[in-house]
């Protein structure tokens, strides 16, 4: 293929994270990360392309993503402008994934099993957290 030469380069931070990476084929794509926190926050491509990632500021998760779209499409806090099919040089709205942890968690859920022995059948109806004579309960995971 004619213009295709040599290998694909990639550079890093002093931490060893990710900043550049260039195909052979001159395709570029460029990390940034967030200030004191080994979280990548956004991804620029050489065609002026971007995806952003915003994180939970108590757990890290990540909560939403975004893009790719338009550089021009994207506050400095990573989220879409407030109208960006209006915004000149945008006039898409961004491709969004929302991620939601435990968003229905209300405590742990128990279920109680008259069948201790081996834990099958259906579990012991009743009200979760109350105990009932010779049922024993058995924490089968978190809703």
């Amino acid at each position: 293929m004619s213009g295709v030469s040599g290998a694909a380069t990639v550079t890093y931070d002093d931490i060893w994270r990710g900043l550049t990476a260039t195909s052979p084929m001159g395709v570029a794509s460029t990390t940034t990360w967030h200030s004191n926190k080994d979280l990548a926050v956004a991804t620029d491509s050489s065609t002026g392309q971007r995806s952003t990632t915003i994180y939970d500021p108590d757990t890290d998760r990540v909560t939403d993503t975004y893009g790719p779209a338009p550089a021009v499409c994207f506050q400095t806090s990573g989220r879409p402008v407030a109208n960006p099919v209006a915004t000149a040089g945008c006039g898409i709205t961004p491709p969004h994934t929302a991620s939601q942890y435990d968003g229905t968690l209300t405590g742990l859920q128990a279920d109680y099993f008259t069948n201790t022995r081996n834990l099958a059948g259906v579990s012991h109806p009743g009200v979760s957290g109350e105990r009932f004579a010779g049922v024993s309960p058995l924490v089968r995971g978190v809703r």
